[in-house]
């Protein structure tokens, strides 16, 4: 490698990119949008651009389809992340006045938020989270004039530190009720007696964006492995799962840019330096609308901001019901632009059946702690003058020339639960979700007969389970519903009986059997859900003794800190280090980072590890590179959740050092107190011990 005097790096026979002049200019959205190639009877149409609004990360839609939109102002203000949470984000409100599709009164609902990265719209209000804390605050607008005078603490979660990218981000109230986020090792429902959340312990995985399809089934996306859709295979609520028959070329991405600002510098860069395969996957959803081609429904939309494109991927279901993911466009993309500014970080259905795509348009697109003063990344940034590019944002419409879209209005939010209910088996599924969640939170058991009926004899199976899950949600489920829908003519229904008899399941009880009797389902699906449904339900009522303290290996403090490092462990590090430990490699055989099985680092004095999770390292480990190249400081976390993390590696993958405790994690950080990341060479003379010899510590 060589460096140019423009600071860029190239490898032996790579081509430059665009001119370096240290400076790229903003297009206006009509010159944007002119450089976006779209796949034929495809195009876009401008909803939202800026000055309106600023730095969008995501929208959500009310009952009334006014469109919700977080805005992370001051994010990545330059390359130095200069003032970055000083609290100058905003919730904006849009709302569409008399039903020509073009949002034309705007307010800001929510201001001084931090980097705000998590909505949930109910019916009255609206729930925020913000960077750096799991506490939720509910707003809501008493006077009708669009901006929050309402304000109060809705779930005390606690403080939340590291980088910002690794964090959970966004909400999705799903078929079975429950909220999901990413990277969060729980998921919540809301009581709507207390009007509380509670939580239940899962995995929880995906960097940036969260969805679910038709029938339920959360997905996540997993950028810092690089590997794209992760653990689709089935709901994570039952664990991760494999990629299946998906082939490694699904992973090759087909931009038309060729800047080279991807964190992984050459080896992501063909010669003409067009991004080579995926990187920074996020923002995804499962078309469910009405206003684009029937083809497009189910198909899982996803954005690859580095390449500035957007994916569209086939969801194939064999028939014993293993899920494969195809490119709808072998060797080309669903969306895709030259502009480096062009960067979707998410998408939606949205109420007019038509899919909403998220362009935060500005130059950086990755956080600070990857673009640090001397790191190829930074060289780029720098030549281009990425850093320059803020403060703007657009939001586009999705169409198609043989399609017209919805633009009737909904009113669901003046909507009574009987009338919700027709809208259950709405061709929209955006309608369908919402009239659900509407009718559930208002706690309306009048409709109960209605929801039966539905559930039982609807036209549509959509619309069947619908009902179903709604009489879920307002707990009228019982088991003879249940009996009912497991004998339904349609193998989805019948998987959502699966699930939804799975509190029955542990007893002894009419449903006792039933999932024995569905895993032997014609229909590879049903079988599956059964198998996974019976595993879960034997789980959640097993008895889960605690060990008393001082029997066994580690004493019941001690099993509550690995405990809540293997949580961290399982949605954050195994994207370099594996779910083995044992380093994570890509299908193109890269490994993104070292092995942690008998490193002595791991296994020697807790200084080591403790120090590498504060300050971050880079460079080679022990005379080898990888992919992943740096891995990140995490001092922002707090001292229990860094002896928590250390204590579940040290006493995992057949490591045999002890537990720490965050005394010794926070006497570490005073004694350690760095400004920038560790090489390996570094933090071993600065600990000058003999790692291997445990008498020296």
């Amino acid at each position: 490698l060589f460096v140019s005097a423009s600071g860029l790096m190239f490898g032996q026979g790579l081509e430059q990119g665009p001119p370096a002049t240290g400076s790229t200019p903003y297009l206006t959205p009509a010159e944007e949008l002119k450089l976006i190639e779209l796949q034929d009877g495809y195009y876009l149409e401008l909803v939202l651009s800026d000055p309106q609004i600023e730095e969008p990360v995501d929208i959500q839609f009310d009952g009334n389809g006014r469109m919700y939109v977080l805005e992370m102002r001051n994010y990545m203000n330059d390359a130095d992340a200069k003032d970055q949470e000083a609290g100058t984000g905003v919730v904006s409100r849009h709302e569409d006045t008399n039903g020509d599709g073009v949002y034309d009164k705007h307010s800001t609902f929510a201001s001084k938020l931090v980097l705000p990265r998590k909505i949930m719209v109910l019916d009255k209000g609206v729930v925020i989270g913000e960077t750096h804390t799991h506490d939720l605050k509910y707003y809501e607008d008493t006077t009708g004039d669009g901006v929050a005078d309402k304000i109060e603490m809705f779930h005390e979660g606690g403080s939340r530190g590291g980088n910002m990218e690794h964090q959970p981000n966004g909400f999705v109230w799903a078929l079975d009720n429950w909220w999901y986020s990413t990277y969060n090792g729980f998921r919540y429902r809301l009581s709507t007696e207390t009007n509380k959340l509670v939580q239940e312990n899962m995995r929880g995985q995906s960097q940036w964006g969260i969805a679910q399809d038709l029938y339920g089934k959360v997905w996540y996306n997993d950028a810092g492995g690089e590997k794209g859709p992760s653990s689709y295979q089935h709901h994570l609520l039952y664990g991760t799962s494999g990629t299946g028959k998906t082939g490694s070329e699904y992973s090759l991405v087909w931009p038309i840019d060729n800047y080279p600002d991807t964190q992984s510098g050459h080896r992501r860069l063909r010669k003409d330096n067009t991004l080579n395969h995926f990187t920074a996957t996020c923002g995804q959803s499962v078309f469910s609308g009405d206003g684009l081609p029937a083809d497009l429904v189910g198909d899982l939309i996803f954005s690859e901001p580095v390449g500035r494109l957007v994916r569209r991927t086939k969801v194939v279901e064999d028939e014993e019901g293993v899920v494969s993911l195809k490119n709808a466009y072998p060797n080309s993309e669903f969306i895709r632009s030259p502009d480096p500014n062009f960067h979707v970080v998410n998408s939606a259905t949205a109420p007019d059946g038509t899919l909403y795509l998220v362009d935060m348009y500005r130059g950086i697109i990755q956080h600070g702690d990857w673009v640090t003063k001397g790191s190829y990344l930074r060289g780029i940034i720098d030549a281009y003058g990425l850093g320059k590019n803020v403060d703007r944002g657009r939001i586009w419409r999705l169409r198609h020339k043989d399609f017209k879209y919805n633009k009737t209005l909904p009113k669901m939010l003046e909507e009574a639960p009987a009338a919700l209910v027709a809208h259950l088996n709405h061709p929209n599924g955006w309608w369908r979700m919402e009239a659900q969640k509407l009718i559930v939170l208002k706690a309306d058991k009048s409709v109960v007969p209605a929801l039966i009926k539905m559930a039982q004899s609807d036209s549509s199976h959509l619309g069947r389970i619908h009902a179903l899950w709604t009489l879920e949600g307002l707990d009228s489920i019982t088991p003879a519903i249940v009996t009912v829908a497991a004998a339904d003519k349609h193998p989805r229904v019948r998987e959502a009986a699966c699930r939804l008899g799975e509190p029955y399941y542990s007893g002894t009880g009419e449903l006792a059997a039933l999932a024995t009797t569905l895993a032997a389902d014609p229909v590879g699906l049903v079988r599956k859900q059964a198998a996974l449904s019976m595993r879960y339900a034997k789980q959640a009522s097993a008895p889960q003794p605690a060990p008393a303290p001082g029997k066994g290996r580690y004493d019941k403090k001690e099993l509550a800190l690995i405990k809540q490092g293997e949580a961290v462990y399982s949605t954050l590090c195994t994207t370099c280090h594996g779910a083995d430990g044992k380093g994570f490699t890509t299908d193109d055989k890269l490994v993104m980072g070292p092995s942690l099985v008998g490193s002595p680092r791991v296994n020697g004095h807790p200084a080591l590890s403790v120090s590498t999770v504060l300050y971050g390292l880079e460079g080679p480990i022990d005379g080898k590179t990888y992919a992943a190249q740096l891995m990140v400081p995490m001092g922002t976390n707090d001292d229990k959740w860094v002896a928590g993390v250390i204590s579940y590696i040290r006493t995992s993958f057949g490591n045999i050092g002890a537990p720490i405790t965050p005394e010794m994690v926070a006497k570490i950080r005073k004694s350690d107190a760095r400004k920038k990341h560790w090489t390996q060479a570094e933090i071993e003379k600065a600990h000058d011990m003999v790692m291997t010899d445990r008498s020296k510590w």
